[in-house]
């Protein structure tokens, strides 16, 4: 405890019977009563239905605070949107490199690019994550990704998972505008699947 406590210094003066008075008062604050705990144990007052007492305080204080600090810990969503921002910079600014290639006038090309492009998007959180548990953005906004355990970073396999019904959806996505487009150029014939 603190000796600058200003209760420290008022509850010193107190006498036994007062001090087990506060800690017998469920309205007091528990800090006051932990410091009442501590005068009667400097002074060797403090029974054994007292020592339990100070126990279950001294617990339900801890886990208040373990509480605080877990809402703090997921209270994220605003790095976490930062974060996302400054991975759509990067994810980007990759981008300028394939840009040359959107110009072609192969269509395969132009597709292959384009494919590239949306995998590469996942490759990039899959990779990041998989190693150290955050993207750039997330470097930047001090977002760590954890396994369920909260302990370790995610393994690749969990950072496969994580985005795989994502990017299973987007290939779903791509391959059907894929199969739409061959059939306005009229590169494939629509019957030949019937």
């Amino acid at each position: 405890m603190d000796t600058n406590n200003i209760y420290l210094k008022i509850y010193q003066k107190k006498t036994t019977s007062e001090l087990k008075e506060i800690i017998a008062n469920t309205n007091s604050d528990s800090d006051t009563r932990l410091i009442a705990f501590q005068i009667l144990e400097e002074r060797e007052e403090l029974s054994e239905e007292f020592i339990q007492l100070k126990k279950d305080i001294t617990q339900k204080l801890e886990k208040a605070l373990k509480n605080e600090v877990s809402e703090e810990r997921y209270d994220t969503f605003s790095r976490r949107l930062m974060a996302m921002f400054i991975d759509g910079v990067v994810i980007n600014l990759f981008g300028y490199f394939t840009k040359p290639f959107l110009n072609s006038e192969s269509i395969v090309i132009v597709n292959l690019v384009f494919f590239i492009s949306i995998v590469g998007t996942y490759l990039y959180s899959i990779l990041l994550h998989g190693t150290c548990g955050q993207t750039i953005g997330k470097m930047f906004a001090g977002v760590k990704i954890f396994d369920k355990s909260e302990n370790r970073i995610l393994s690749f396999k969990q950072a496969i998972i994580r985005d795989l019904i994502p990017l299973t959806g987007t290939l779903i996505l791509y391959t059907l505008s894929l199969f739409e487009l061959a059939l306005k150029n009229d590169l494939v014939n629509y019957s030949a699947f019937l």
